[in-house]
Order: C-alpha cells, then structure tokens, then sequence
C-alpha cells in the first residue's frame, strides 16, 4: 500500500482538482482527506503523492493548514485558476 497517513497529495479530478490535501485515513481504495479541500472521502486514483509529513493524533484542520503551510505548499493555484476562470467569463 503506497497511500497512508500524513501522505501530502494534490487531487486529480473533480472541482477540487490541483487543491493540496493530506490522507487521515486510508480504507480500501479510499482514503479520508482533509487541507485545502472539504473533509471527505476521495478514491486514490484521484490523488498525486507529492511528500509525506509526520501526521500529530487527533489533528484538526487548522492543525492540518499549518502542516501543509509549514511544508511549503500553500493554497494559491486553486484560487489563482478560478480568479482566471471569471475573469475570462
């Protein structure tokens, strides 16, 4: 199994697509994600590994921004592609 807690991913499909996330919990082919997307389940061929942190018990989702912040990846893609996105419409 490559996915497992504290994997940091970037999301392959749906309207969160491109948004960095880390795995909480991983059950079959799904895996509990949690960062700069809502807190939910997402299959893993729709998750990109890009590093692995040390995942704290119990952590929250300010707790899991601060993670990913800390580990330099931030949220400016997402927001940058809708800005393009209405600006184009």
């Amino acid at each position: 199994k490559m996915f497992k807690p504290g994997l940091i991913c970037r999301k392959t499909a749906g309207k969160e697509k491109d948004r960095v996330c880390i795995v909480l919990d991983v059950k079959n082919n799904l895996a509990t994600i949690d960062g700069y997307v809502k807190k939910r389940e997402c299959n893993i061929r729709h998750l990109a590994p890009l590093a692995a942190v040390e995942l704290p018990k119990n952590a929250s989702h300010e707790d899991i921004l601060a993670l990913l912040e800390a580990s330099g990846f931030r949220n400016d893609d997402a927001n940058k592609k809708k800005k393009a996105l209405k600006e184009k419409w």
